[in-house]
């Protein structure tokens, strides 16, 4: 028996020669979970109809057997010729946990995608397309096979520049047993850089009933930066409240 493959969808791309002159041939199939638009039986040298499946989740076959034909006399007929008719792998979705992150910190990822298909062991190819971003925790490609429907990967990723905020995307393709489809790109997440520390201005006396007027410096200072403050004790005084300012 002759064994190979395609995808589903594909033609069977048989081109049949002889090194007699004008042999003819014939040919006849069995198939299995194959749609009924395959035919079954042929004299073409050239056998390319196309191969679908009945269920685009479940593996199908084609059992053929290919006789010559030279002047009227019938040669041996071929050992049997088994294709398989494999799914062509889907994506159903490629999410983010979140699509925006403060830059990491620590040792914690803070950047998750997953990604769903409808066949286990697919294999997918992903790549991280990142803009002003640097991954500190993990890589910036991988390949993932997965035994059930669901692939899940986890990474730490910083700002470039302390000071602005950065993209990370990711695309994906599919492959199983050789059939795979164009890659499909998740959602963009944004990374955006942690305020700088604050500093307060030295201890200061005032008079009852006048402002504090504190001065607080933020280092590094990133534009739009929002201060919140809270009073934690007062000694013999009121009216001091917590509040949040730009």
């Amino acid at each position: 028996t002759v064994d190979y493959s395609i995808c589903d969808g594909n033609p069977l791309d048989f081109v049949l020669n002889s090194s007699l002159a004008n042999t003819t041939y014939t040919w006849s199939a069995s198939v299995s979970h194959i749609a009924n638009t395959f035919v079954t039986s042929g004299t073409e040298a050239n056998i390319n109809q196309i191969a679908t499946l009945t269920n685009p989740e479940v593996s199908g076959t084609i059992t053929m057997v290919i006789t010559p034909i030279a002047n009227g006399c019938a040669g041996e007929s071929s050992d049997p010729i088994l294709i398989t008719v494999n799914p062509v792998p889907v994506i159903s979705s490629v999410s983010v946990a979140n699509t925006s992150v403060c830059s990491a910190t620590n040792s914690t990822n803070n950047v998750s995608f997953t990604i769903v298909g409808n066949l286990p062991n697919t294999t997918y190819n992903w790549t991280a397309i990142s803009n002003g971003v640097t991954v500190v925790g993990g890589v910036t490609s991988g390949t993932i096979t997965s035994t059930s429907t669901t692939a899940t990967v986890n990474l730490q990723v910083i700002t470039s520049n302390s000071l602005a905020s950065g993209t990370i995307q990711f695309e994906v393709e599919a492959t199983r047993n050789g059939c795979s489809i164009p890659a499909i790109s998740s959602p963009i997440v944004t990374v955006n850089p942690n305020p700088g520390l604050p500093i307060s201005s030295q201890e200061k006396t005032i008079c009852s009933g006048g402002n504090a007027d504190l001065n607080i410096d933020v280092t590094p200072l990133i534009l739009g930066t929002q201060l919140q403050w809270e009073v934690v004790a007062m000694v013999d005084a009121n009216g001091a409240i917590g509040g949040s300012g730009v």
